[in-house]
């Protein structure tokens, strides 16, 4: 088996996993406009894009810019919310990862 297949199909686990890591690109647009936030795109498929890290001062930047979403109360619970987590975890499940720790 060639490494790159062994490595792409091995079990994965995602460790130290922050709130503001798995809030969905739909999800952030709703609380950037909740919030009177710019965000650098405005749609789903840029945020999800934006979201592929190129380095540690962009995962920075992304951090930052989910970060500034995040005001009141209802913007942890929305994104708190069941329904916003289990897609997450089906997502991190499509990627290979077989846990998940928060």
């Amino acid at each position: 088996m060639h490494l790159q297949t062994f490595i792409r199909e091995m079990p994965k686990v995602e460790l130290h996993v922050h709130l503001e890591g798995s809030i969905r690109p739909a999800t952030l647009l709703t609380l950037a406009e909740r919030n009177g936030v710019a965000l650098p795109v405005s749609d789903p498929e840029g945020l999800h894009e934006f979201y592929r890290f190129t380095d540690f001062d962009h995962f920075i930047r992304v951090y930052s810019f989910i970060s500034s979403c995040l005001r009141t109360v209802a913007d942890y619970a929305l994104v708190g919310d069941v329904q916003q987590i289990v897609p997450a975890l089906i997502d991190a499940c499509r990627r290979g990862a077989g846990g998940r720790e928060a």
